[in-house]
């Protein structure tokens, strides 16, 4: 092979999304931007971060992201916002994220910023910077990305990541950071990014037999507000006076009541199609809002306890991540969804009764009470940091095992890893 063949590919390569990016600038950019995300709120700051293994591990290793270090402030989960292009022509942006208060963690196709060249460089770490190149889903344009092999992420069957590849939206590509220097492509139908921020408040709980009495923190508007509860198999769902239609007014000490309803699981797949519905009302194209609901029916529908979803406006969205693109969408759709788990008032003493079952004589009792203490996941956190402390030493090793298993805090020490 001749000694100056990489030279060529390499100019090609490095040259490619310059010509295509002048190539787009004779046409004025026609294109919408469509995005959602999910704000997960924990039941207090004692575990806040602790229940973010199993999210961390859904990711595929292509992802790229830094895992941020345990000298930051208090922060909640930020969970799979996603991005949507509509492009009715090819063409090259610069999209800025910044988290106001956080920082992202994880996210795919790469970015521009962070960069990594060996260490993590001295930057705002607050945010994330994308250089996209979009086209038509299934267009060919000549000189575009698509003809520089762009890396395609391969996921199994099944995976959140096909289901949000369904949607019909513009093919996206991204060279980014040093990692990159513009000789390779990631090609994706969306971009997606996470990471951790000062979450929502949460309000205070109270069970009035059947009704559900909450005081509604903070100065949020509270939309399309959904509040059920699965418990030893029987399914709840609240409606207060507006039921779907309610937007509460946030305020402390503002008291909400909810009157519990029997449902089951038909009720539920009709309130989940209700749920899309209303998120293509407030803007998402159907396929968008149908795959939100399809990745987040686990989170949202089949988890115990007691769970509280509502949209806030687009405004509040912003203000938690405020986001320019440039050139500027002809339209912009961000949908912003809180998800609050376990807000049932009685879950301290019933993680209390578990604990104290793992003594149990017999085998099958405590590895039942250990299983149901691991689903409640970091919600039993500040009961099983109580237990390792038990003048029983056999409860003290579960629970210590038990926070082992759940605690992501190890994760959040290890230095910032390589940009892959």
């Amino acid at each position: 092979m001749p000694r100056n063949f990489f030279m060529p590919a390499l100019l090609f390569a490095w040259l490619l999304p310059t010509v295509y990016a002048a190539d787009q600038a004779e046409a004025p950019a026609t294109y919408e931007l469509h995005e959602w995300g999910v704000f997960m709120v924990p039941r207090n700051a004692a575990w806040a971060n602790l229940d973010m293994k199993g999210e961390w591990s859904s990711m595929p290793k292509e992802f790229y992201g830094r895992l941020p270090q345990r000298d930051l402030p208090y922060r909640g989960p930020v969970a799979k916002p996603v991005i949507y292009f509509h492009a009715e022509k090819p063409v090259a942006l610069k999209l800025t994220i910044r988290f106001a208060d956080g920082m992202p963690t994880i996210w795919w196709p790469a970015a521009e910023r962070p960069v990594f060249s060996g260490m993590e460089l001295k930057e705002d770490r607050s945010v994330l910077e994308f250089a996209p190149q979009l086209i038509k889903r299934n267009e060919k344009v000549l000189g575009s990305p698509a003809a520089a092999n762009p890396r395609k992420l391969e996921v199994p069957a099944g995976h959140w990541v096909e289901t949000l590849r369904a949607v019909q939206a513009s093919e996206v590509f991204c060279a980014g950071g040093w990692g990159h220097i513009g000789t390779s492509w990631d090609t994706e139908r969306f971009i997606y990014y996470d990471g951790l921020m000062k979450p929502p408040a949460t309000p205070g709980v109270d069970r009035q037999g059947a009704r559900i009495v909450l005081d509604v923190p903070g100065s949020e508007i509270w939309q399309d507000v959904l509040l059920l509860e699965r418990n030893a198999g029987k399914i709840s769902v609240a409606e207060n006076w507006g039921g779907w239609d309610a937007a509460l007014e946030a305020g402390a000490g503002r008291h909400e009541i909810f009157t519990l309803k029997i449902s089951d699981e038909a009720g539920l797949k009709n309130i989940a199609k209700e749920l899309a519905k209303r998120l293509a009302a407030a803007g998402l194209n159907k396929d968008e809002a149908d795959a939100l609901v399809k990745v987040w029916e686990e989170g949202i529908f089949k988890q115990d306890g007691l769970t509280l979803l509502y949209r806030v406006p687009q405004a509040t969205y912003d203000k938690w991540l405020p986001l320019k693109a440039e050139p500027a969408p002809t339209k912009t759709v961000r949908i912003g969804l809180v998800l609050q788990r376990h807000l049932e008032p009685e879950l301290d003493a019933r993680v209390e009764a578990l604990i104290k079952k793992l003594n149990a004589e017999k085998f099958e009792e405590r590895n039942a009470a250990e299983k149901e203490l691991l689903q409640i996941g970091g919600a039993a956190f500040p009961m099983l940091d109580k237990g390792t402390k038990s003048e029983d030493a056999e409860v003290a090793a579960h629970c210590q095992a038990l926070l082992k298993a759940l605690d992501a805090r190890p994760l959040l020490e290890k230095k910032a890893p390589a940009e892959k």
